[in-house]
């Protein structure tokens, strides 16, 4: 695939993306004057804009890169979304705290629920992407492999009202060596993890917050995994934040110096999958 070739910013009507923004900053002020009168919370310690150029990579367990964040600091990351019933819980209990996480979004859930995805953007949180469809790319070729990436990359896009962010994290963590040339050569971040709850092994909350609390005390800073689509994960997550701000921890917001580039012909294919799910969904109305 000629990257380079191919490279074309996503482009947007001005005037409705003028309009968007300015609706989401209103809400956005009015929450943030809310949280900065409230003390026992969480809050946001501090945020890290991070340049990418190059393809850098980010995380503990895979890559070794730990001086990212200092002691008792963590990024609170969610893969896999969004999924609303339990995306929206996980997004309550972060605003209750005032604080910020990043979201691995995948391309098909993005246009399955474009709205899920603003309701995220609008609460201030980092957009990020985690693929189309979620597959193995170590098990594919090169070729279907970064179509994975590109795809998933236009498809969240598309639903955002704001560029995304070139953050991006392999499924299952499998990072081929290809794609990790890919992902340099296309200036993507890539985020490993330090800190895993294993939330898909369970459906009980207590467990989650047990497995992600004994990690976290052994090591004391790092970057955390939850997947907003498991319910275990959203009905810990109150206990979880709560618990880093007795404990003193301090949660850390990544955000990025530059957009993600999208590429042309998967930005036409991002719009042709959005127009056919509002055309499914105005065929077939709630009520109707």
């Amino acid at each position: 695939m000629d990257v380079t070739s191919m490279r074309l910013r996503s482009t947007r009507s001005i005037g409705v993306l003028a309009s968007a923004t300015l609706a989401i900053a209103c809400v956005a002020g009015t929450a943030q004057a809310a949280c900065t009168a409230d003390g026992n919370v969480l809050g946001v310690a501090r945020t890290i804009t991070i340049d990418t150029t190059g393809g850098k990579l980010y995380g503990g367990l895979q890559y070794g890169s730990s001086d990212l964040l200092g002691d008792k600091e963590v990024v609170l990351t969610f893969d896999d979304g969004p999924l609303r019933r339990y995306t929206r819980k996980v997004v309550e209990a972060l605003e209750a705290h005032c604080t910020k996480g990043t979201f691995f979004m995948v391309g098909r859930m993005a246009v399955s629920d474009p709205a899920m995805v603003r309701e995220v953007e609008a609460a201030g949180h980092t957009i990020a992407t985690h693929t189309w469809s979620h597959g193995n790319l170590g098990r594919r070729s090169a070729r279907k492999a970064g179509g994975e990436i590109e795809l998933g990359i236009s498809a969240v896009q598309e639903a955002a009202t704001k560029p995304v962010t070139p953050f991006f994290r392999f499924p299952y963590l499998s990072d081929p060596n290809s794609m990790l040339a890919y992902a340099k050569e296309r200036n993507l971040g890539v985020f490993s993890i330090d800190i895993d709850s294993y939330d898909y092994r369970t459906r009980q909350a207590e467990k989650v917050y047990s497995t992600i609390m004994r990690q976290l005390r052994e090591r004391r800073k790092g970057i955390m995994l939850f997947h907003d689509i498991q319910r275990s994960t959203a009905f810990a997550m109150k206990r979880i934040l709560d618990t880093l701000h007795r404990e003193g921890y301090k949660v850390v917001h990544i955000v990025a110096k530059s957009p993600v580039e999208t590429l042309a012909a998967y930005n036409e294919t991002a719009k042709a999958l959005h127009a056919k799910r509002r055309t499914r969904v105005a065929a077939a109305p709630i009520g109707g």
